[in-house]
């Protein structure tokens, strides 16, 4: 027993010297793989020392005397039976098994994806507990005895102990995780009117679902939801956005598999987004990803505002008004096509007033609401030529709740007149010679709840000093890049954008953002800055072409590489008749879409492909002129996530004898060994030159999902939206 007491001395005394050394020299210690194993067993020994200290505790409060351990046997007669001799083995277990979680804790925290201030406080507070574990045992040891510190010592260490545990939950799973249960939920209150999509909306959901795992504190992946620049750039997988493109965004990819898969996002056992917060962040992507758009920049029917309604409390604010109605004439009097007059809600004496059409707008038109003024509380006044008159007319709007002064003449001389406005609650400023200056008192005037200061001199810093003064006021800069954010330029355009053609056409590249220059290549190659040729004149395209071609800009990154392959079709049929049809949601225009020359995009609704399930596509084709046919090629997508294959065979039948088609050829595409990127594929029949009138082309979709597949055993799904014959 003495020799395995030494030995845990000597152990511990090792390991709280290399816990010493590694805090020391963090920066320049790099990991091999096998330190890497046995820093990921960090997860598998917390466990130890919680329990063994915690037991200590317990034991050593059982006791009833604080006695020393060589005073005489009656002394310690009345304390519990071998309390003490318990106390002293917990400890020895206590204090190595904290050494070694907290060793391993050290080596998982030079892998990528951990930093933040959470973990600093994890580890340090794990620190402090390898040390405190191994004095508690030493001044256990020593004689004479533990004296009146012992107790609150591991009292202390115990509570050090639930406070890392806690850090090291939040680290895992997220901020308050242990309290989440008990804490009330957060109430999902959007006003539509005010709304930003991607703050208001989409990112609420980044922080419910998805922020415990992609946080400053703990980047899996690389990859941060917390901020827009963060979002802008990705993780280790590369961009996690294609504005426009959802079925192309690595975000929506993850989100869409198959929930048993190891890369679906979030892992199956972290709460899930809902079937309407998917669709919401499909629909944002669809429309560009913009992290700017107001919600109100939406028509009322668009399917970000349905879900908005779906998903949020948009209910308005009931408010009472204690003034009268105006008069319903007078108001029908004052309204026209350029001045919108409308109630503010069914019943409600209160008046929402709209100017458009900038060049029939005067200050006559302002002054002719004085009759109405007291019922005015909200006025968009956006883009509107004001003038100095305007601005004390203004002020008169007694009741004004919300003025809307975008893109106006509004400058820092103007302030002291909205400032006089007992009620205004929304300001908005965008685009306006405003400075912070002339805002400061502005900001701290009571009723203000929101402001927003886009595309003016404001910054975030300003905004910050304002919000710290007042935490209700909540002052919108948009995005603001403070020098340091190198952001990648969005792909070139192709002009014709089809990829299928029958006559020689030209290619045009264009970028929208001037002064990009853009390169491309037609061997298959990767387009760069150096050595792919810049894009001068319209390309010749008479064969089958892959061009690949990227923009380049000086203080930008390059943009992801925009390929196609514009690939020919020498004959289209005079009557195409589909001896099977394909599912009622993916049925395009039927046989007229597989030669009409129109590409899909890589989303499948996109009202260009045909998708089969359980059955194959059977296409009969009739040519009044015989062909000669040397080549069959179906143009197809790849979506492994969306159960979606390439064909599993492509047959061609064909003769002058409609009752009597032969074999022509058939094609087997190689099977997908493992999950690929959602991609448009061509797979190719090469015939021998037959001389037809008649053509049946079947392709087969895949019986069987692959082992591989989270879905293994049910039946792929096959899309077309083109046959091409040569």
């Amino acid at each position: 027993m003495k020799f395995l007491k030494n030995a845990t001395i000597n152990l511990l005394l090792g390991l709280n010297v290399f816990i010493l050394f590694f805090l020391l020299f963090e920066g320049r210690i790099v990991l091999p793989a096998a330190l890497q194993v046995v820093g990921r067993m960090h997860p598998l020994l917390l466990h130890f020392p919680i329990v063994v200290l915690v037991l200590a505790l317990l034991f050593e409060l059982c006791s009833r005397h604080i006695a020393p351990r060589d005073a005489p046997q009656a002394d310690t007669a009345a304390a519990p039976p071998h309390a003490p001799a318990v106390v002293e083995p917990l400890l020895y277990a206590g204090a190595l098994s904290a050494a070694l979680t907290v060793v391993a804790g050290l080596l998982l925290s030079k892998e990528e994806g951990y930093s933040g201030s959470t973990l600093l406080w994890h580890k340090w507070t794990g620190v402090a507990i390898s040390f405190a574990s191994a004095l508690l045992l030493w001044y256990y040891r020593a004689k004479p005895l533990r004296g009146r510190l012992f107790r609150p010592a591991l009292a202390a260490t115990c509570l050090v102990l639930v406070v890392a545990g806690h850090l090291g939950a939040a680290l895992t799973h997220g901020e308050n995780f242990v309290l989440q249960p008990i804490l009330p939920a957060k109430e999902k209150k959007v006003d539509l009117a005010t709304a930003v999509v991607f703050s208001d909306l989409v990112l609420p959901v980044f922080e419910e679902k998805c922020s415990s795992c992609h946080n400053p504190d703990k980047a899996k992946g690389q990859l941060v939801l917390t901020d827009s620049a963060a979002i802008l750039a990705g993780g280790e997988n590369g961009p996690l956005l294609v504005p426009g493109d959802p079925a192309s965004s690595l975000l929506m990819e993850r989100l869409l598999l198959e929930i048993d898969h190891k890369h679906h996002m979030p892992p199956k056992n972290r709460p899930q987004l809902t079937p309407q917060e998917i669709a919401l962040v499909e629909a944002w992507l669809r429309a560009g990803a913009d992290f700017r758009l107001p919600l109100a920049a939406l028509p009322p029917n668009d399917t970000i505002h349905r879900l908005a309604e779906a998903l949020y409390d948009t209910a308005p604010r009931a408010e009472t008004f204690d003034f009268p109605p105006a008069d319903p004439d007078q108001v029908q009097q004052l309204a026209n096509a350029y001045r919108v007059i409308a109630p503010l809600a069914e019943g409600s004496p209160a008046l929402d007033v709209s100017f458009f059409n900038a060049a029939s707008f005067s200050g006559q038109a302002l002054a002719a609401l004085e009759p109405i003024a007291q019922q005015v509380v909200h006025l968009n006044l956006s883009g509107m030529p004001l003038e100095d008159a305007d601005f004390e007319q203004i002020s008169r709007f007694e009741n004004l709740r919300q003025l809307n002064l975008n893109y106006t003449p509004a400058s820092d001389r103007h302030l002291d007149r909205i400032a006089r406005l007992p009620h205004l609650r929304s300001l908005m400023l965008s685009g306006t010679q405003v400075s912070p200056q002339g805002l400061d008192s502005l900001a701290a005037h009571p009723p203000l709840r929101h402001l927003y200061v886009w595309n003016t001199p404001v910054t975030h810093q300003h905004a910050r000093l304002w919000t710290q003064r007042r935490p209700q006021l909540q002052v919108e800069t948009g995005f603001y890049d403070d020098g340091t954010l190198i952001l990648p330029l969005n792909s070139p355009e192709m002009h014709p954008d089809k990829a299928f053609f029958r006559q020689p056409f030209q290619l045009t590249l264009s970028h929208p953002i001037s002064e990009t220059s853009i390169h491309y290549t037609l061997d298959g190659t990767e387009p760069d800055s150096i050595h792919a040729p810049r894009f001068e004149k319209p390309l010749q395209i008479s064969e089958n072409t892959l061009v690949k071609v990227r923009a380049f800009k000086q203080g930008w990154t390059g943009s992801q590489t925009l390929q196609t392959y514009f690939y020919k079709a020498s004959y289209k049929p005079d009557s195409v008749r589909l001896e099977t049809q394909p599912d009622p949601q993916y049925k395009a225009r039927q046989a007229v879409s597989l030669f009409d020359l129109e590409n899909g995009s890589t989303d499948i609704r996109d009202g260009k492909w045909l998708g089969y399930q359980g059955m194959p596509l059977e296409a009969y084709l009739l040519f009044n002129q015989p062909i000669q046919i040397n080549e069959v090629a179906v143009s197809s997508l790849v979506n492994t996530g969306g159960h979606i294959f390439p064909p599993a065979s492509i047959e061609v039948w064909g003769g002058d004898d409609p009752e009597d088609l032969k074999l022509l050829g058939t094609a087997n595409p190689d099977k997908l060994q493992e999950h690929q990127p959602v991609e448009k594929q061509i797979y190719r029949n090469t015939l021998n030159g037959n001389t037809v009138s008649y053509l049946k082309v079947i392709v087969r979709p895949l019986d069987k999902l692959p082992s591989w597949h989270g879905a293994q055993g049910q039946p792929a799904w096959v899309f077309v939206d083109e046959i091409l014959l040569n």
